[in-house]
């Protein structure tokens, strides 16, 4: 009832009920998952977990950021099943849930479906690489397949700018608008014909592995695009409206930008609320917040200490929320939908961890560890 009180609240994941996306039906699985969990955690019996195994798995079958919910499982399971032996047995029955939902979905795909599954993952990985600058560009020219230096050439001269104008911009927001337009752009738009023909000679898998062997050239640089999409997701584009005039006169300054048809109309934004940065500070505290609760899980798990229902929740969708937007920041765009799929893992996560400090006040376990 809390989660689907905290959905119908927010007006902005109300609206993706009524959109063709897959983010309806996620935000519904997760309502399951977080149902089944409370259940868990009150008492550890083997329905509650099948339930439990059986929404993670419709979780990641819907999309590919529920596959960070199947670690949540298994910590789950070490938070309160006591005994190694139940442990272990319900360890069994979430592994053959998942597997069973695996080899149903793929089944039904093989049952209704000519040839194989299409995957997004060649055009994120493409798109990944061409956004890290790498230190020698000319001799992995030199090393590259025949097939693929025009398009390794067409990456560092056309994309050496955007890489340059994302760097430069004023602000985090900034960078999160530029990097998150700029990155949809390379994996729709940009060299379609030499994808096209690199596909054609070696295969779909040719893209990933071009922007694989990117990324291992410049690890630094793709964890620095991680680390600022995942900063992007959590603070969901909340900028000022002096942030966006800053923007806006840096990229006036710059004209013309780089891909300039294709990527100015989308950069325009309307005026921000005078409150937005109350937003942004907000996502940042329970970003931390929930990072704590994460740590409380593994230490008790660790400790092997009984920690508090209401602590234990807030950890156990704190880490499905960090780790669906972790996912995602490795993956794909940073932009404010994905982070709203995740709205009722993150908000019963709040939910949860206020309860949590409510109980500690008052028994007068505030300043106590731990605190059960």
């Amino acid at each position: 009832m809390a989660a689907e009180a905290l959905l119908f609240c927010n007006s902005s994941v109300n609206s993706q009920h009524f959109t063709i996306l897959t983010e309806s039906i996620f935000l519904s699985v997760s309502i399951i998952f977080v149902g089944a969990t409370v259940a868990y955690l009150k008492k550890p019996s083997a329905a509650a977990l099948g339930v439990v195994a059986v929404a993670v798995g419709l979780a990641a079958a819907i999309r590919p950021t529920g596959l960070a919910f199947v670690p949540v499982v298994f910590l789950l399971i070490l938070l309160r099943s006591g005994e190694w032996k139940r442990a272990v047995v319900h360890s069994a029955i979430a592994i053959g849930l998942l597997a069973l939902l695996f080899v149903l979905d793929t089944a039904y795909f093989r049952a209704t479906h000519d040839g194989p599954r299409q995957s997004l993952v060649p055009m994120l990985a493409f798109a990944k690489g061409a956004l890290v600058d790498v230190p020698d560009a000319a001799g992995l020219v030199d090393k590259a397949l025949p097939e693929s230096r025009a398009l390794h050439r067409s990456v560092e001269t056309e994309i050496a700018g955007v890489r340059e104008l994302i760097a430069g911009a004023p602000s985090a927001t900034g960078r999160c608008r530029l990097t998150a337009n700029y990155e949809t752009f390379i994996q729709y738009q940009f060299q379609l014909p030499l994808r096209a023909a690199l596909v054609t000679s070696e295969g779909e898998q040719s893209l990933t592995a071009f922007g694989l062997t990117r990324i291992a050239q410049a690890p630094t640089a793709y964890i620095g695009l991680v680390a600022r999409n995942l900063y992007c997701l959590w603070t969901v584009w909340s900028a000022t409206n002096s942030e966006k005039g800053e923007l806006a006169t840096y990229l006036a300054a710059r004209r013309p930008i780089p891909f300039d048809a294709q990527i100015f109309g989308s950069l325009a934004t309307s005026p921000s609320s005078r409150f937005i940065y109350l937003v942004r500070l907000a996502m940042e505290a329970i970003a931390v917040s929930l990072a704590f609760a994460v740590a409380a899980v593994v230490w008790s798990i660790a400790r092997r200490q009984p920690l508090n229902i209401w602590l234990s929740l807030a950890g156990i969708c704190g880490l499905a929320a960090h780790g669906g937007l972790l996912l995602t920041a490795l993956s794909g765009v940073a932009i404010p939908r994905y982070t709203l799929a995740l709205w009722v893992p993150m908000s019963i996560a709040v939910l949860a961890g206020l309860l949590w400090v409510l109980d500690c006040i008052r028994s007068g376990n505030l300043l106590r560890w731990p605190l059960r």
